[in-house]
């Protein structure tokens, strides 16, 4: 779930405020991963959270604005295609409350992300404009590869293309290997 909420956040730009040296609260507990408690303390965005409505919730814009009035809070973002949620800021007695309420699944601390490490482009290459808005990338530079895996559902791709790590798939259309 982690992992979806970082790929979430990269993807909608909440890169947002500096780091805070606050002081604990109840969204610090020690969480998995290989940072320690206080280092996730420290990448923390103050009072701004991701709250995740459980799955099957048939109407979570609903449901968000019913919590925003019992609770006294205002979402600053809606999700509702990868992920049914919100994120906003609360206070800590706000936190609790909906990490106890039964049509949610997870409270966390919005948390900064960014790209990291950049490469110099090569005569005639371009970043394309929504890599530029995103800030992935400028006129001259781009961000370097993730190791990450990406699933993309397409059907021009071309796998032996040289700039492209792409792997063979799954032909969902008919029998054989998949051709693009």
């Amino acid at each position: 779930m982690l992992r979806r909420l970082t790929t979430l956040a990269v993807a909608l730009g909440l890169v947002l405020a500096a780091p805070s040296g606050a002081a604990a609260t109840p969204a610090d507990r020690p969480e998995s991963g290989t940072a320690t408690a206080q280092d996730r303390r420290a990448e923390r965005v103050p009072e701004r959270y991701i709250v995740v409505l459980r799955p099957s919730m048939a109407d979570p814009g609903s449901r968000t604005d019913a919590l925003e009035r019992a609770r006294g809070f205002r979402a600053d973002q809606r999700y509702r295609h990868a992920l049914q949620g919100f994120a906003a800021r609360l206070s800590d007695a706000q936190v609790t409350a909906l990490r106890e309420h039964p049509d949610v699944e997870l409270v966390t601390p919005d948390r900064p992300v960014q790209a990291t490490g950049t490469v110099a482009l090569a005569p005639g290459d371009s970043v394309p404009t929504g890599v530029r808005r995103i800030e992935a990338g400028t006129t001259a530079t781009a961000r370097q590869a993730s190791a990450a895996g990406v699933a993309v559902v397409d059907t021009g791709i071309d796998l032996g293309h040289g700039d492209l790590d792409a792997v063979d798939g799954k032909n969902c259309v008919g029998s054989g290997p998949a051709q693009d």
